[in-house]
C-alpha cells in the first residue's frame, strides 16, 4: 500500500513536470487546436472553454478571438431559427470577439464581413441600435463606403434621428459640400414644415418652400428615390424629387393609406389630398392648384 502510494505521487510530480516542461506558445496552440477540433465536431461550449484558456494565456491571441467569434456564429446560427432572442444573444457574443479581434488587426476582412453580415441580422430583426454600433464601427475600419452609408441611413430613419440621416445622404453624394451648420439649419426646416402640415398651415408651407433653403435642400438626397423621415404609427413625412412633398402614411416604407402630396414654386402651387395604394394615388383625391397671373 505504501509502495503504490509513492508510485502515484511520483507520477503526479512527473505528470506536473511535464506540464510545466510546456512552453506558453506550446500551451496555447493546444488551446487552439483543441478549440478548432470541438469548432469543427459542433461541440460550441467545449470550444469556447478552449479559445477563452487562449485567450487567458495570451489576450493578444487573434487567432483564438478568432475561433471564438466564429463558434459563437455558429451558435446562433444553429438555434436562431427557433428561438431569435438566443440567437441574438450568441451574435451579441461574436460581436464582442470579432470587435476585439479588429482592434488587433484593423484590415482583417474575415471580421468585417461578419460583422456586415450579423448587422444586417440586426437590421431583419429590428436591433437597430445594435446595428448602428456595428455599421459606424465599420465606418471607422473601412471609411465611408456606399454599402456601409446606406445601411446607416436605414438605421437613421427607423432611430428617427434626422441629422443622422442628412448627414449620411451629404456623404452618399459626391456632390454635396454642405456644413454641419447647414445640415443642421435643415433639421430646423424640416421640424418647421412638420409644424405647418400639423396645423395645414398651407399658405406658410408653401412660402418655405419657395425659398432658397428647401430649393438647396433638395440637392442633398439628388439621386435617392425619396427621404423618408418616420413618424409613430405608420406616418411619415417624404420628400420626393422635383419638390414634391408627401405627408401621410406608410406602409413599408411605400405610401398607402390617406395622404397629402404638395408642391410649390415662384408660380405655381399644388395641394392634392386623398388615398394612396402601392405608392400612387388610387383616384379618389381632392386637388388645389394656384397659379400667379403674369404682371
Amino acid at each position: 500500500m505504501k509502495r503504490r502510494r509513492i508510485l502515484l505521487m511520483i507520477m503526479a510530480i512527473l505528470l506536473f513536470t511535464t506540464a510545466c516542461a510546456k512552453s506558453l506558445e506550446e500551451q496555447i496552440q493546444e488551446q487552439l487546436d483543441l478549440g478548432n477540433r470541438f469548432l469543427t465536431e459542433g461541440q460550441y461550449e467545449e470550444a469556447v472553454v478552449a479559445f477563452q484558456k487562449a485567450i487567458e494565456l495570451d489576450e493578444k491571441n487573434v487567432e483564438a478571438y478568432r475561433g471564438l467569434a466564429h463558434t459563437h456564429e455558429n451558435q446562433a446560427e444553429t438555434v436562431f431559427a427557433e428561438n431569435i432572442q438566443e440567437g441574438l444573444t450568441y451574435y451579441d457574443l461574436a460581436v464582442q470577439a470579432y470587435t476585439t479581434l479588429l482592434e488587433l488587426v484593423p484590415a482583417d476582412e474575415d471580421a468585417v464581413d461578419s460583422l456586415l453580415y450579423i448587422g444586417d441580422v440586426y437590421l431583419d430583426e429590428e436591433q437597430y441600435e445594435e446595428a448602428q454600433v456595428i455599421f459606424e464601427m465599420m465606418r471607422e475600419t473601412k471609411g465611408n463606403k456606399t454599402e456601409i452609408l446606406e445601411r446607416l441611413l436605414i438605421v437613421y430613419k427607423e432611430l428617427e434621428d434626422r441629422e443622422k440621416q442628412l448627414q449620411i445622404l451629404c456623404l452618399l453624394n459626391p456632390d454635396s459640400t454642405n456644413t454641419e451648420e447647414e445640415i443642421q439649419a435643415y433639421v430646423e426646416m424640416i421640424d418647421q414644415i412638420q409644424i405647418y402640415l400639423e396645423a395645414e398651415d398651407y399658405e406658410s408651407l408653401f412660402t418655405l418652400m419657395e425659398g432658397e433653403q428647401f430649393q438647396n435642400f433638395q440637392q442633398i438626397f439628388e439621386g435617392q428615390d425619396s427621404l423618408l423621415f418616420a413618424e409613430e404609427e405608420g406616418k411619415g413625412l417624404g420628400f420626393y424629387p422635383g419638390g414634391y412633398i408627401y405627408y401621410g402614411d406608410y406602409v413599408e416604407d411605400v405610401r398607402q393609406g390617406e395622404g397629402s402630396w404638395m408642391h410649390a414654386r415662384n408660380d405655381w402651387r399644388y395641394l392634392g389630398y386623398g388615398s394612396w395604394d402601392h405608392d400612387l394615388p388610387n383616384g379618389r383625391f381632392t386637388e388645389h392648384y394656384q397659379f400667379d397671373e403674369p404682371g
